[in-house]
């Protein structure tokens, strides 16, 4: 069904830009506008641009922009209809259903709406079984833990019983499709032809992205006979990149901004046990080594980041490694080590959360926490002191922050006994490789030639606050025709919304990211232009004498084309004198 063009008015002017991107973003205040680091590509500097009185959005690093809609569609891999119907569900506006339900928006339902819905319904039928009778020896294993009330509901844990197709019998009568199934990455096909529940037998925690929709679902044996891996995760699919989603954050992230600190932990029952046990400020990256994804996430509502990992060498390592990570993202990083053998879980049921907290309160500095893992054999010669000297300078030497690293390395250096110049030197040995994530994908703005670049600059002048202006750009633009295909649409759809369009509302319109960074490059610098009047004069004149010359060159090559053929070229000859006289008036 098509929904009715002032239900999405009413959506659109509900969903206010600041408060929706800032859900997803941290911004902060500069000036009239809110800055923050873009979401859509990797960036140290902020170069994401959010309008309250335009209700526009524009990163300047990838160029992509638009408004509450568009944002919600980059963000979540939606069509424009989902992306309605998800503000109007986070605005409490109610949109009138008549006739059929499916979508119009290219055919129908996305791949990703169909799994955020089959995602919804799976969660649900498995937190079902969950506190079902056929649950209670699972939860009776959870509350050990201390998981258990709330923690069961808030989190919508569930259980997947130990048969091969419960979930395809279950939401099969809820009208889901084997294919939508298998197409979520739910179920999975046997060789025989046959289907299988992929999280049979497992306790399943639903992965909830920071928007508060269930993206994947991770499974987690809990009898001591069952077989096959501790862990079975969901594969990456376009609502869920693993390295982009954190567990519990959606949960946690108000506390998380009211402490500023979030402490990561690695999987999912080290989450629910410790914050059962009374800590709020804490999400898990379950499943995957800490991202850079998953720490730019984390500091939209966090500046320090406390690192609660396992005990043992692999912990220690992982530690390292994210700690590394967070510290290129400029966080103030702290981590505790739990004794060999333990992990948040264990320690918090064998030692109570008070020394957890003790622990937690006194983290140590990242310089601190390498050098104190570091055996003592290891250190005992100038050449295995050299050897880990080395291996620290490789270890860090990706960081893009230069002050940083100087100091990390000066701190080592004085740590280790080491003289700071020589390890200065060491670090220059190393190359820097280009992570293949830090590539940004840029919407390209490309104006070819110099008719290109005048029809810009004059298109730009139908979004003057100047009427006189606006009137005279568009009877001169109705007329002419565009090279460049992307602003002649941009055009069309200017000179039909009228003087002073609904600049927010002008993004709806437009489905081309090349067309929508266009708009948004114009609607930037129409602001600049000092003297409208005079600028749009200039701007006219320069595109006439373009098309005269234009025409007066297709002239002159078919004029040598007439004479060598033996053709009379008088008319053509007459038709590029007025040419001429027109070019010269224009240039008196």
């Amino acid at each position: 069904m098509r929904i009715p063009e002032n239900i999405i008015d009413d959506i659109r002017n509900a969903s206010e830009v600041v408060s929706l991107i800032g859900s997803y973003v941290k911004l902060k205040k500069t000036g009239s506008s809110f800055v923050g680091l873009c979401p859509f590509h990797n960036e140290k500097t902020p170069s994401f641009s959010v309008s309250p009185s335009k209700q526009i959005w524009r990163c300047f690093g990838c160029n992509r922009s638009g408004n509450v809609f568009t944002f919600i569609m980059e963000y979540e891999k939606l069509n424009f209809i989902e992306a309605v119907r998800t503000l109007a569900e986070k605005s409490g506006i109610t949109i009138p259903e008549s006739g059929s339900q499916k979508s119009d928006y290219e055919g129908g339902e996305s791949k990703s709406a169909m799994i955020y819905k089959v995602n919804r319904a799976a969660a649900s039928e498995y937190h079902k079984n969950l506190m079902s009778d056929a649950g209670e020896d699972a939860r009776k294993y959870l509350s050990e833990r201390g998981i258990k009330g709330d923690m069961l509901k808030d989190h919508g844990i569930g259980l997947a019983p130990d048969e091969w197709e419960w979930l395809k019998q279950k939401l099969s009568g809820r009208g889901f499709t084997q294919n939508s199934l298998i197409g979520s990455g739910l179920m999975g096909k046997s060789e025989q032809g046959g289907t299988y529940d992929r999280f049979k037998n497992r306790i399943v925690f639903p992965v909830i992205n920071e928007s508060g929709k269930v993206v994947a679902f991770g499974g987690r044996i809990w009898l001591a006979e069952s077989g096959g891996a501790k862990y079975v995760n969901s594969s990456e699919s376009p609502v869920y990149v693993k390295g982009r989603v954190l567990y519990g954050l959606y949960q946690t992230k108000e506390k998380i901004r009211e402490s500023n600190r979030i402490i990561l932990v690695e999987g999912y029952t080290d989450f629910l046990s410790i914050r059962a046990a009374g800590i709020s400020d804490v999400a898990a990256t379950s499943g995957t080594a800490l991202t850079t994804g998953q720490a730019r996430l984390a500091k939209r509502f966090a500046d320090k980041a406390v690192l609660l990992y396992d005990g043992d060498s692999a912990g220690q390592k992982a530690a390292v490694r994210a700690a590394i990570v967070l510290l290129g993202e400029g966080f103030d990083v702290g981590v505790v080590q739990l004794p060999d053998g333990s992990d948040p879980d264990s320690f918090v049921r064998e030692e109570g959360i008070d020394k957890l907290r003790e622990l937690i309160k006194n983290a140590h500095s990242f310089v601190d926490f390498r050098i104190g893992i570091i055996p003592e054999e290891e250190l005992s010669s100038s050449i295995l002191k050299a050897r880990m000297a080395r291996n620290i300078v490789e270890e860090i030497f990706d960081l893009n922050d230069e002050l940083l690293k100087g100091a990390l390395l000066k701190d080592f250096a004085s740590r280790l006994g080491v003289d700071e110049e020589v390890l200065l030197k060491e670090s220059k040995k190393f190359r820097a490789f280009d992570a293949a994530d830090g590539k940004v994908d840029q919407v390209s703005v490309t104006l070819n030639d110099i008719t290109q670049r005048a029809e810009y600059q004059l298109a730009m002048f139908l979004l003057s606050a100047n009427e006189d202006v606006y009137n005279s750009a568009g009877e001169f633009l109705k007329e002419h025709t565009f090279s460049h295909k992307g602003i002649g649409n941009i055009v069309g759809l200017l000179l039909n919304s009228g003087f002073e369009p609904n600049q927010s509302k002008l993004y709806d319109e437009i489905n081309e990211p090349t067309e929508r960074a266009l708009l948004s490059k114009m609607l930037n610098e129409i602001g600049l232009v000092e003297d409208e009047e005079k600028t749009f004069n200039e701007s006219k004149l320069r595109l006439q004498k373009i098309n005269l010359d234009t025409e007066n060159r297709k002239l002159r090559d078919e004029i040598r084309e007439a004479e060598e053929k033996g053709e009379e070229p008088a008319l053509l000859i007459q038709q590029q004198k007025e040419l001429t006289d027109r070019l010269r008036e224009l240039e008196n």
